[in-house]
């Protein structure tokens, strides 16, 4: 009589553990995935959304889930969607933010429901009681940590704050961000900004609340090199007589290397060709005017400078045929002065500059898309964006590859 009472209960036990058991396991089957497609996803990020997407799908099918090989939704890039999202992860509170732009913490979800392609977790209990309905969901959050042995700015500066990053602004590079002043507030960052760099290097240190603004490492107090180029001589300046540039703010000027005088245009496109266009005063493009480098150098005089606004765009790339600066689109003369984006104005230029006394002020909704930074000071505000893609050859130390980490 005791067998037949007790034995009902043995036997509900014994298939609630082994139910129990089930789930379990399809948990950590759905966590394995998504561990492994964040971090497939994570390591690819510095070689754009749709390598890191692959891998991401790559990684997916490698793992199982009750109907077959796992499966996930991605949406469209830079940000992703669905089962894949790319953001940024806040290591003060240990959240992963969503961010329209993407970025390089990628947050991967498996999903297991009987109305997912993945299928239902492979228990007893839904079959049994048809509205019950068991699902199990798992998150995994991996960041890409980027090469330290890279720098693609450097900020020389050292009074006052070298470098600023308000409001909205971004500033994005592929390697790190050197900043050689040794004052206490020699960096600001202040609002909701996005400061994505391998990691910020400061000699001295950073106002009061701006470490917390910053998605990168930061190191204080960190010894900065010397401009790896004083050493190299500018092109000498030429001494003819400047030219004077005749363009109608309409159609489109073309221009040989010589001796520019100052050049202001509302309108239109200017084409500099091959070689070194040696500016005497100010390049100031207002409206829709557009200035291409087809393989140029600009080479400014003493005050020389460049200053956008409205819709204005300098574009192109820079010549390789230069002499100790290959590949370098802006040489500035040293000297106290301020290159000025403002408006929804953009340069978009393969190569890089080198301005180490002058000022770049990026304001409004403008935007600088280059190669590398060698400046005095460096100012993002408003919505500007200022974006880094290379690295400086001579500071470059010995190569440490990223790799992609869990963080959650």
């Amino acid at each position: 009589m005791k067998v037949i009472v007790v034995l009902p209960s043995v036997l509900m036990l014994s298939w609630l553990g082994i139910e129990v058991g089930l789930a379990l396991r399809s948990a950590a089957v759905a966590r394995h995935g998504s561990d492994a497609v964040a971090l497939a996803a994570a390591a690819r990020f510095d070689e754009g959304f749709p390598a890191a997407v692959e891998d991401a799908l790559t990684a997916a099918a490698a793992n199982r889930a009750p109907a077959g090989p796992l499966s996930i939704a991605v949406g469209p890039g830079p940000a992703g969607g669905g089962d894949l999202e790319f953001g940024r992860w806040d290591r003060f509170q240990k959240v992963f933010v969503p961010d329209p732009e993407g970025g390089r913490a990628v947050r991967a979800t498996v999903r297991f429901a009987a109305d997912h392609p993945n299928g239902a977790p492979g228990l007893v209990l839904p079959s049994l009681f048809p509205g019950v309905a068991v699902e199990i969901e798992r998150q995994s959050v991996a960041v890409f940590v980027p090469p330290k042995h890279l720098v693609s700015a450097l900020v020389l500066e050292d009074e006052g704050e070298a470098l600023e990053v308000e409001r909205a602004a971004r500033l994005r590079t592929r390697g790190c961000v050197l900043v050689a002043s040794s004052q206490e507030s020699a960096v600001r960052v202040a609002g909701a900004p996005r400061v994505l760099v391998a990691e910020l290097r400061v000699a001295g240190g950073l106002e009061e609340g701006s470490e917390v603004l910053i998605d990168s490492d930061v190191a204080v107090g960190f010894p900065i090199p010397a401009d790896p180029y004083a050493s190299t001589p500018l092109p000498p300046l030429d001494t003819a007589p400047a030219e004077a540039i005749d363009h109608d703010n309409l159609g489109t000027t073309f221009l040989h290397p010589g001796v520019h005088s100052d050049f202001a245009a509302t309108g239109g496109r200017v084409v500099l060709l091959t070689g070194v266009h040696q500016f005497e005063g100010p390049i100031v493009l207002s409206g829709e005017a557009q200035l291409e480098l087809q393989s140029a150098t600009l080479r400014f005089g003493p005050v020389g400078r460049l200053t956008l606004s409205d819709r204005a765009e300098v574009m192109g790339a820079a010549s390789d045929q230069l002499p100790g600066w290959e590949d370098f689109w802006a040489l500035q003369e040293a000297g106290a002065r301020t290159w000025n984006l403002s408006d929804s104005a953009e340069i978009d230029i393969k190569g890089h500059i080198y301005a180490p006394t002058t000022r770049i002020l990026l304001e409004g909704s403008s935007r600088m898309d280059t190669g590398t930074l060698v400046a005095g000071a460096v100012r993002v505000r408003g919505d500007a964006v200022l974006r880094l893609r290379e690295s400086i050859e001579p500071l470059e130390g010995t190569p440490v590859p990223g790799r992609a980490k869990l963080v959650r």
